[in-house]
């Protein structure tokens, strides 16, 4: 924690529990006397809260007793306090006309015949289009703040996929417990002219809360964690629990309220469902073409990034199709920052001299020589010290191009530099047996995206673009100084990746760590090849370079190499499941992911226990959502356009769920009559066309946006399946809490297959088994239909 205080989130917390909590008074969900009760246990509490903490401190002063958690204990007196203070002014509040002179303030009374004062002359056609409105209002605010949530936590925690999924089943099980209770919650006087307009109070807490809640979670985050201090998966979600609460709970809990709201006004759950679903595609595409345009950020980001780098000038901050790009300066180098990793550096003479020398001392010939990344290194001061006729730069994120252009960041002039503007797969496709050397200059398979070079579909497409000696060498996180298991674990998928190309793979022990692969033999007399070619450079010299040192560490290296490792490919990611058990094994926190699996097994027993169509629904909501991850996650392996597609797949699907919902309508027009056994069973040939076609979309190689259309219109059908599924369920339900209950069903189904695929299934299965598993919960269901219970 960085400030020792929490003036300003307590108070903001406060006022927003409190606004939900009087609307729900409003909404005569509670009676006032509850909602007052809640308050004056709060006001209790911290009064309690308080006085301890100070009586402590008190005797501890007074006796002067060394106790080392008084700094603590004074933060959260001060801290219980002001919560204190905060409630204090709510009770001021409710009797501030104890304290005026008598006659001053009087309630007017309502005129005869009329206890509800005006109230009755409230148009009911007023509301009748807003109860049509607020469905979709209530998807089209949610899908926008997820996918903001989404964007800007990746880039404030330095995310990886699996924060995605994290993010995923917080929100879903926040808003499934929200629908829970709005579709358990007290009949109320749904069809009086005066309580029509309370939804409307809905919608506007809705609308309020994320404004408050995006700039709330950047201050924070600076607040509880430092600059630089990487956040661990329990601290995370608990972060994410904070931030999301409010706003999530509110959102299911508006969906099935407004169900028994409106029951008995021919407004049926499907309609209900279809225009939430049309609403959250029109926010999806909205989305999408804002990210185009580089509008759909946050109001002061600049001021937010600054506080992350606080020793560093912030040259720019660009929001767009890759996510968050900042460009820093400090001193004479720059830095560029992908959603909050560090992604390339400046003037870093010894990385550059190691990546440059390790890999051009291998080839007799350095004519032509492709990087992939490393714009902004500087690096090409040391290639040109070799006889290079052409260097070509290909930089996978089109976003950080541009923005090093515009900043004059790239590269020198010099007639033998290009920059490609082509992604890197397509690029070398077309460079049969061009280049000598190929370099790449990543920061390793930390996300799929950066995953795609360093797996086999990689190697071997950059063996069909090098010469018979050509050399390939991909950079990862270093272990010169000490060689740990996690580490070896990311390696041994990609060596193995490497080994199924070329004959000779070395480990290369430097600053960083590089993986050479080579057809010929590779060199590790570093200092003896170089002196040959009459090279020279600053770090890597006699004086400075240990070579036997480096080729010891290496050797050692290299011994620790498994070789049998299943290959790092783009269908299963070793390398990256290596690299997030990595993050995870650094946190003495493992017991969560065990409790989320409990929580999971305990929610599945819980609802197999309940009624056949909630159990459906929960298991198609898991099917759903583990099919959605998986299409989000192969789009990142094809084109790493998560960030900038993420919005239009999530509009796909919704459109697919407004679609399939209206085809069982008789009002929509083009209604299809189908058996309920072919749902579940569609969805199941679905998720199998999926896993025959999935290597094939993922091979390396041009046909991006005819591979994306594709798994458009795969995650089109499943949605469609599901969202009939919802309708033909929802229609045979006898009232609306009922309804709600199997919306929740869905929700929390979908929460447990958020998290349940990527933590358990992917990393240990990979993706067409997942698909397998996936397609099994489409069999369950289609049994749970055929043989009623």
């Amino acid at each position: 924690m960085t400030a020792p205080y929490l003036l300003i989130p307590i108070a903001v917390i406060l006022l927003m529990f409190y606004g939900i909590s009087l609307l729900f008074n409003t909404l005569q969900i509670i009676s006032r006397a509850t909602h007052r009760k809640i308050w004056n246990y709060l006001l209790l509490t911290a009064f309690i809260t308080t006085a301890v903490l100070g009586v402590l401190m008190a005797v501890q002063i007074n006796y002067k007793i060394e106790v080392p958690w008084t700094e603590k204990v004074l933060k959260w007196h001060v801290n219980f306090g002001i919560a204190m203070s905060g409630i204090g002014v709510f009770h001021f509040l409710w009797h501030w006309g104890y304290y005026l002179p008598k006659g001053r303030v009087r309630g007017k009374r309502a005129p005869a015949g009329r206890p509800n004062g005006d109230r009755e002359t409230t148009p009911h056609n007023t509301s009748q289009h807003l109860t049509k409105f607020l469905p979709f209002a209530i998807g089209f605010i949610g899908i926008v703040f997820q996918t903001l949530v989404i964007r800007e936590m990746l880039g404030l925690f330095n995310g990886n996929e699996l924060m995605i999924s994290l993010i995923f089943f917080i929100w879903l099980v926040l808003t499934g417990a929200g629908a829970l209770t709005g579709s358990r919650a007290p009949e109320t006087q749904s069809q009086t002219e005066g309580s029509r307009g309370r939804p409307g109070l809905l919608l506007l807490f809705i609308l309020i809360l994320p404004v408050v809640l995006v700039p709330l979670a950047f201050y924070l985050k600076y607040l509880f964690f430092a600059p630089g201090i990487e956040v661990g998966p329990s601290d995370f979600a608990g972060f994410l629990l904070l931030i999301l609460t409010p706003f999530c709970f509110l959102n299911g809990f508006a969906f099935t309220y407004i169900l028994q709201h409106f029951e008995k006004d021919d407004f049926t759950p499907a309609k209900a469902y279809m225009r939430e679903s049309l609403g959250a595609a029109t926010g999806g595409v909205l989305v999408t073409l804002l990210i185009l345009m580089g509008w759909f950020t946050v109001p002061a980001a600049e001021y937010f990034e600054k506080l992350a780098h606080p020793n560093e000038e912030i040259i720019a901050t660009r929001s767009g199709a890759a996510g968050r790009i900042t460009v820093t300066r400090m001193a004479d180098q720059s830095n560029i920052y992908e959603n909050g990793i560090l992604a390339a550096s400046s003037a870093n003479t010894l990385i550059n001299e190691q990546a440059a020398h390790f890999t051009l001392v291998q080839p007799d010939s350095t004519r032509n020589i492709l990087l992939i990344g490393g714009l902004i290194t500087g690096i090409e001061a040391e290639l040109l010290k070799y006889q290079v006729e052409c260097v070509d730069f290909v930089e996978p994120v089109a976003q950080l191009r541009n923005m090093a252009k515009g900043l004059a960041l790239l590269p020198s002039a010099d007639g033998r530099i290009q920059i490609v503007q082509k992604e890197p797969m397509v690029w070398l496709k077309r460079k049969e047996g061009f280049y000598q050397a190929i370099l790449v200059l990543l920061p390793g398979p930390q996300n799929l995206s950066l995953n795609r070079f360093y797996s086999e579909d990689f190697f071997s497409l950059a063996k069909r673009s090098l010469s018979p000696d050509g050399v390939v060498s991909v950079m990862l996180p270093g272990i010169a100084n000490y060689i740990s298991g996690e580490a070896i674990n990311t390696l041994n998928p990609v060596a193995s990746a490497a080994k199924k190309s070329f004959a000779d793979v070395q480990v290369f022990a430097g600053e960083n760590t590089f993986l050479l692969a080579s057809d010929s033999d590779l060199k590790t007399d570093i200092l003896n090849q170089m002196e040959i070619r009459g090279i020279r450079a600053t770090y890597l010299s006699p004086g400075y370079f240990d070579a036997n040192l480096f080729q010891e560490q290496s050797k050692k290296a290299d011994q620790l190499i498994d070789y049998l490792t299943k290959a790092n490919s783009n269908l299963k990611p070793s390398a990256f499941f290596a690299q997030i058990r990595w993050w995870l094994g650094q946190y003495p926190d493992r017991i969560l992911w065990s409790g989320i699996i409990l929580v999971s097994v305990i929610l599945l027993v819980s609802l197999f226990a309940g009624r056949r169509e909630d159990s459906i629904m929960f298991l198609m909501g898991a099917g759903s959502s583990g099919l959605t991850l998986i299409v989000l996650l192969l789009l990142q392996g094809i084109s790493g356009s998560l960030y900038l597609m993420t919005g239009l797949f999530l509009a796909v699907f919704m459109i697919g769920l407004a679609a399939g919902s209206q085809s069982a309508s008789p009002e929509g027009g083009f209604r299809v009559n189908i058996r309920p056994w072919i749902l579940p069973a569609g969805f199941s040939i679905v998720a199998c066309v999926l896993g025959v076609v999935a290597k094939s979309l993922t091979g390396s190689g041009s046909g991006s946006i005819l591979k994306i259309l594709f798994l458009m219109i795969l995650l089109f059908l499943s949605a469609w399946f599901i969202g009939r599924i919802y309708n033909t369920l929802s229609t045979s339900q006898k009232d609306a809490r009922r309804s709600g209950k199997l919306y929740a069903s869905d929700l929390i189904g979908s929460a447990i297959g958020a998290i349940l695929f990527p933590l358990a299934i992917l990393p240990f299965m990979g993706m067409i088994p997942a698909i397998a598993v996936i397609s099994l919960f489409g069999i369950v269901s289609l049994g749970l239909i055929l043989v009623k219970r």
